[in-house]
């Protein structure tokens, strides 16, 4: 979508598609000193939170929640499907969820035994909010931390 709104630009700007975090590198590879203005998309957008195949809507959809599908690292599904009780704890306690996020650990690790996987972010919501206890709807406080778990990639599950 960038890339074509920025079309009559060519030339006087690079799109880059990674993490800020990664700005030093990029700059170094690119051959650029200083920079005196860089335009930056740090953030969500609406069309990013309403589409369904993202898995960010509470209208069942898909189990992603990754801003960019392309990213390698797992998905929310793989996270909440294959990590152990133990270390869903532990992303939730870096996202400051406490014993919310013990007991929506632990919900989430009976939920999925004897059952083939959570599919959905509406039923991950039901599980989260039927052991949390949150009467403001669904899983609204406490979100798998797909953010902070993708900084674990290659953590066992």
């Amino acid at each position: 979508m960038a890339e074509a709104r920025f079309r009559p630009c060519a030339g006087r700007f690079r799109l880059v598609l990674e993490r800020l975090s990664h700005l030093e590198d990029i700059l170094a590879n690119a051959g650029l000193g200083p920079v005196a203005r860089a335009l930056m998309d740090t953030g969500m957008s609406r069309d990013q939170l309403l589409d369904q195949s993202r898995g960010f809507s509470f209208d069942s959809g898909g189990l992603s929640m990754k801003l960019n599908p392309a990213e390698p690292g797992p998905d929310a599904a793989e996270i909440v499907n294959n990590y152990s009780e133990e270390l869903l704890r532990e992303i939730f306690s870096v996202v400051g969820k406490g014993r919310e996020g013990r007991r929506a650990a632990r919900a989430i690790a009976r939920y999925r035994d004897g059952k083939e996987a959570i599919e959905f972010t509406a039923e991950l919501a039901e599980v989260i909010a039927a052991a949390v206890g949150h009467a403001g709807g669904p899983g609204k406080e406490t979100t798998p931390g797909y953010p902070l778990a993708h900084g674990h990639p290659n953590r066992s599950k």
